[in-house]
């Protein structure tokens, strides 16, 4: 009987970790594979909570069951054979019982589990498909029991630990990327991924200054012309100025008016399609939904005055999960270079949050004013020299660690390029 029930444990210690971990896509292949025992553990798994209290009960039953028995039949044999004092043959008894119930019935029935955990699950569904239904009144009891204990904590008790946190999640990718299952490219395109609802439209947009614009008194012929040199096939189209967008047009519409016969037509007289607006701090994965659930590509970003801050694209989003997507219309651009004596030479739009990140600087080290994180270098040269700077401006943050920023070119009120240095 003592073998009997070790064995009996080591059959519900060593099924628990199987059944428990096999998931919902494993099972679909299991379905079609037409592996046996398949349909059975679908069902099982449609009540987890049921099937893991039968394991418990179960289990808890088999493990005091070895013990009782040692201590009732083995050690009087023991005594009757042996002689010696009933106290040390007992605990004799009572150690022998007790590490062959931990080798045996625990230790390699869960090893074997773990290495064998999908054969294992399958072979033991009908198994525990009788288990349940022998053990059912007792079972609907605990599971009475854990709702009144989960209403009692005020929520639903998840009694196999399914929630995973985002650092344990981290931590898996990063494994499984040492272990060589998940290339380099796959775990920065998944970590991006799950860092997407931490991003917002204003650290993806193109800025205001650097959008490409149409205008209601365009004709369709002028604005045809001005999209067969632009590298964009969708453009915003403004009023009376940049802050006063409603619609887009795109490459395809405006030829396709044109070819209809309608070139001379200014953009004013036509029913345009209406741009999506979005605000600065609209997370990027709830813009992407946005994006896919209207079918558009393209929306305004509007500042705190509800002005025109920027324009971000599906391809933006698309871009911070699998990295710059390039056309044959892309022009390459340098945003920044660094120069062998430190200096960063940059465009305006860059951001002075990238500069610091470079120079591997803190905005505190260089007193920087809070409301120019996030900002780009043109609008930090413009607020320090309140207007427009002219060239070789410069504007300088700090007293024992320095970054000085040097205009170096402007056009058409645009500052294009700057000189960073830190000192």
């Amino acid at each position: 009987m003592f073998i009997i029930f070790v064995f009996a444990l080591a059959f519900f210690a060593g099924t628990e970790i199987p059944l428990m971990s096999v998931g919902g896509h494993k099972l679909e292949g299991f379905i079609r594979q037409k592996r046996w025992g398949a349909r059975t553990l679908a069902k099982l798994k449609k009540k987890n909570e049921r099937l893991l209290i039968t394991n418990l009960i179960a289990t808890l039953f088999v493990t005091s069951a070895p013990m009782i028995i040692a201590e009732k039949y083995i050690t009087p044999e023991m005594i009757m054979i042996f002689g010696g004092s009933p106290e040390a043959t007992s605990l004799f008894v009572y150690i022998v019982s007790f590490m062959v119930v931990l080798l045996f019935g625990e230790i390699t029935s869960k090893v074997l589990g773990v290495r064998f955990n999908d054969q294992i699950a399958l072979m033991a569904a009908p198994v525990y498909q009788m288990i349940v239904w022998i053990l059912l009144p007792l079972t609907w009891i605990v599971e009475q029991f854990v709702k009144v204990l989960g209403w009692i904590t005020g929520g639903k008790l998840d009694m196999h630990g399914s929630t995973v946190s985002e650092e344990e999640l981290d931590a898996f990718i990063d494994m499984s990327h040492a272990g060589g299952a998940v290339e380099e490219d796959e775990k920065r395109q998944i970590k991006n991924l799950l860092n997407l609802s931490d991003m917002t439209a204003d650290s993806v947009m193109t800025p205001r200054v650097n959008v490409e614009f149409l205008s209601l008194d365009m004709t369709v012929d002028e604005v045809c012309d001005f999209m067969m040199k632009s590298s964009h096939s969708r453009l915003p189209v403004c009023g009376d100025s940049t802050d006063d967008v409603d619609s887009v047009m795109t490459f395809r519409e405006a030829f396709h008016l044109q070819r209809e016969g309608h070139g001379s037509a200014h953009l004013s007289s036509l029913d345009l399609e209406k741009i999506m607006k979005v605000s600065l701090t609209q997370a990027l994965d709830d813009l992407f939904e946005k994006f896919q659930r209207s079918r558009r590509h393209i929306a305004l970003v509007l500042d705190e005055h509800g002005g025109t801050a920027g324009v971000v694209t599906m391809e933006d989003v698309l871009e911070e999960v699998f990295g710059d997507i390039k056309d044959e219309k892309d022009r390459e651009e340098i945003y920044m270079k660094k120069g062998k004596d430190g200096s960063i030479e940059a465009i305006g739009s860059v951001l002075i949050d990238d500069i610091l990140e470079e120079y591997d600087m803190t905005p505190d080290m260089i007193d920087l004013p809070e409301e120019y994180m996030s900002e780009t270098l043109s609008y930090v040269l413009m607020a320090e020299e309140e207007g427009f700077p002219n060239i070789g401006d410069i504007v300088s943050f700090g007293d024992t660690t320095r970054l000085i920023l040097q205009v170096l070119a402007v056009d058409d009120n645009v500052i294009e390029r700057v000189e960073c240095r830190r000192k």
